[in-house]
């Protein structure tokens, strides 16, 4: 079995060779300096098991990672994308919510993480800071860690998407939340994957029920005695056969996690709408939760945002 050094070594020495990837290198070459060493390990035998399956994962890069210059590497961590302007600044946290060990697998602007998050608010401390979210969620104590960010800096959102699983407790601590005009929100019960026993499956279980508790301490604190815990409880849980609640703009204020919504002048386009309600499609596809009828289907307007990243962390 290849330690991960020798697989990150070898998986350098073919992109260098091969010059098809310049991203990936630099995320091969971002992985060495973060395990401390560039050299090179004896190779594996060439028809070994492993020698197989890294050929696999050469040929699924060659397929599905196309060829674009690296604006970052592992080292910005998961830094999500944010403007100054005077003494007012905006922090998007697009796609998805990712321990920050993974961003190299990420493009800029893709994905977010707590390590990231950090890094952007202590550059924008004493700023009005409003954080612009589309967002699928991901990992949760990554997403309580940054709702803890946000909370302490009182910063805002504007929620021009979708804010879905734990960017809904991201969104839930901010001071003051705006949903945009054809935007949706998501909460549910989180999710891990066990492996082992009865033993281990039943603890595993206990442990997501302590995890769904401290998830509803963030969303009551938000919305006080408007929705109380226990309603919280079973919009985490949903209708019977699904997994969560979802909520257009207008139900999310009148829910009370969110405080106003925004209803822009006029229509957006056919082909927009469409869009958008396709994206809430696929966010239900991805959590296996049921989505309402009427969230189905392209609404009069909506927000022009969309997401980035695709794959639930």
């Amino acid at each position: 079995m290849k330690t991960e050094l020798q697989f990150w070594t070898e998986e350098r020495d073919h992109l260098a060779a091969s010059g098809q990837d310049s991203h990936a290198l630099e995320v091969a070459n971002a992985r060495l300096r973060t395990l401390g060493a560039l050299t090179k390990p004896p190779a594996a035998e060439p028809d070994s098991l492993d020698a197989r399956s890294m050929a696999a994962v050469r040929r699924f890069m060659a397929r599905h990672a196309p060829a674009r210059k690296a604006e970052a590497t592992a080292d910005k961590a998961g830094e999500p994308d944010y403007t100054v302007a005077g003494d007012a600044a905006e922090v998007r946290l697009y796609g998805e919510c990712i321990p920050h060990v993974l961003a190299g697998w990420y493009y800029p602007g893709e994905a977010y993480s707590d390590v990231g998050v950090a890094r952007v608010m202590e550059k924008l401390k004493g700023k009005r800071v409003t954080l612009r979210i589309n967002s699928v969620g991901g990992d949760v104590f990554g997403g309580v860690a940054i709702a803890n960010m946000v909370r302490e800096a009182k910063a805002s959102a504007l929620v021009e998407g979708v804010a879905a699983s734990i960017a809904s407790v991201i969104v839930s601590a901010c001071s003051k939340v705006t949903m945009a005009n054809g935007s949706t929100l998501m909460v549910h019960a989180p999710w891990s994957v066990a492996v082992g026993n009865a033993e281990a499956h039943r603890a595993e279980a206990g442990t997501l029920d302590k995890i769904r508790e401290a998830m509803l301490d963030i969303y009551v604190a938000k919305t006080g005695k408007k929705y109380s815990r226990a309603q919280w409880k079973a919009a985490l849980a949903g209708p019977e056969g699904a997994d969560g609640t979802w909520w257009t703009a207008a139900e999310a204020v009148t829910v009370g996690i969110a405080d106003t919504r925004d209803t822009p002048a006029e229509e957006l386009p056919e082909a927009k709408r469409a869009a958008l309600a396709d994206q809430r499609r696929k966010v239900a596809t991805l959590y296996c939760s049921k989505l309402p009828a009427h969230l189905s289907q392209p609404a009069k307007a909506a927000s022009v945002s969309y997401l980035h990243g695709g794959r639930n962390a």
